[in-house]
């Protein structure tokens, strides 16, 4: 019986996510683009052309320090959506290119992990609505 479960945690271990306490990742944005942009682990919601910087943040990780994974995300309709990554670790920029709907694939240390759904709306304006002035009587 003790063999038994040494050699299923054995076999746990060695696989991509082993017997770690992994339960997740969430995204916090770390700019303020202009306009209303949403920012979740499993939505994203940006006007097109606008970017904004986002950190993924694992919880209960490889690491015994920071007890985070290595992230990656890609877009997966980069027609609408595009991601790219920046030189700090685990933090990308997220572009709405055009306006529709997208899907952002999520990988943990080279697994395949998640999804997060994104839309993208149309672009804000520079310039306030023109208003008409009140007639004067």
């Amino acid at each position: 019986m003790t063999r038994a479960i040494v050699f299923g945690c054995v076999l746990i271990a060695a696989t991509p996510l082993g017997c770690n306490s992994y339960n997740g990742f969430k995204l916090e944005p770390y700019t303020e683009p202009p306009g209303d942009v949403v920012v979740t682990s499993t939505m994203v919601e940006i006007p097109q052309g606008i970017a904004v910087a986002v950190r993924a943040i694992t919880s209960g990780g490889e690491d015994p320090d920071t007890g985070e994974l290595y992230v990656v995300l890609r877009s997966e309709t980069p027609q609408v959506l595009q991601v790219w990554p920046t030189t700090s670790e685990n933090s990308f920029v997220i572009c709405g290119v055009s306006e529709g709907t997208g899907i952002i694939k999520v990988y943990v240390d080279g697994q395949s992990d998640d999804t997060i759904s994104a839309v993208v709306g149309p672009p804000i304006s520079a310039y306030p609505e023109p208003t008409t002035p009140e007639p004067t009587p």
